[in-house]
């Protein structure tokens, strides 16, 4: 059945935040545009066909057709808490963030199990920058699915950093360490528990990272050693750090010609070599 089929194409579009779109993804979904228009010609008085009219042209950033497909697909007797969620996502995508919070605190209350639900509610908390209760919400996402993806896991890690307090840093640590335990050695997890230790003072706590994320072979060998040089540096080992730059210089020589030459490794051998310069005028004064 047409209908069928349509909304079986559509069920991914339920989920998550929007993504950039390649043309070719543009074509699928004015492929899927029309295959909708075709639906709803047909069957006029189906309100899940409107909602997921309403879901794509979110999709698409048409806020103003998805606003009226979803207020049709409402008159059509479409289910109250599912209607105030894509209402939500709706007006989060545009940033009207105080009234999607409005409208998403309606629907999780209706629904408080719905992931979609509690994740877009996060956002429109931490688009109102009420990091405590966004924290609060991550939370409880995280709790209800503990494998969350590690975007979402970050966005926990931020908004529990955010909320401050006398334990801010280190709640968004522990944070931290419980994405990591759940996902694996992620590198954007792994740097961000980096980052939260350099700026907390962890000095120590830093460097056993660093040189576990080393020996794992996660992140690349040359871009951790300058990294271990630049905290060194900060904690005034002076000696180490210099150890340390020298070998992030022959990690960089060790690449081959093509690698050498990209941005990002110059860049690298740039940091790299002001750092030697750095301590060699430290050592000269």
């Amino acid at each position: 059945m047409l209908r069928h089929r349509i909304l079986l194409g559509l069920a991914w579009l339920c989920i998550g935040a929007a993504l950039p779109l390649s043309a070719r993804a543009h074509e699928d979904r004015d492929a899927t545009l029309a295959r909708l228009d075709q639906a709803i010609v047909a069957t006029p008085g189906d309100s899940e066909l409107w909602r997921s009219r309403a879901v794509l042209e979110r999709r698409r950033g048409s806020f103003l057709q998805a606003h009226a497909d979803l207020t049709k697909a409402v008159d059509l007797g479409l289910d109250r808490a599912l209607a105030q969620r894509d209402r939500g996502l709706i007006w989060l995508e545009e940033g009207r963030f105080g009234d999607a919070e409005a409208s998403l605190h309606s629907a999780r209350a209706q629904s408080p199990n719905d992931l979609p639900t509690i994740l877009a509610h996060a956002r429109a908390l931490a688009g109102l920058l009420r990091w405590r209760d966004a924290a609060d919400s991550y939370a409880d996402l995280v709790q209800r699915a503990p494998r969350a993806s590690p975007d979402v896991q970050l966005e926990r890690i931020h908004a529990t950093e955010a909320a401050g307090g006398p334990n801010g840093m280190a709640d968004a640590l522990r944070v931290t360490e419980t994405a990591l335990a759940a996902l694996g050695s992620v590198p954007a997890l792994e740097q961000a528990a980096l980052d939260l230790e350099v700026r907390a003072g962890l000095v120590d706590a830093a460097l056993a990272r660093l040189d576990h994320l080393v020996s794992s072979g996660v992140l690349a060998r040359d871009a951790l050693l300058l990294r271990r040089a630049e905290i060194l540096e900060r904690a005034g080992r002076q000696q180490a750090a210099r150890n340390v730059y020298a070998q992030a210089l022959a990690a960089l020589d060790a690449r081959t010609q093509a690698r050498r030459a990209t941005p990002a490794a110059r860049q690298l051998e740039s940091r790299a070599r002001e750092g030697i310069a750095r301590l060699a005028q430290g050592d000269d004064q």
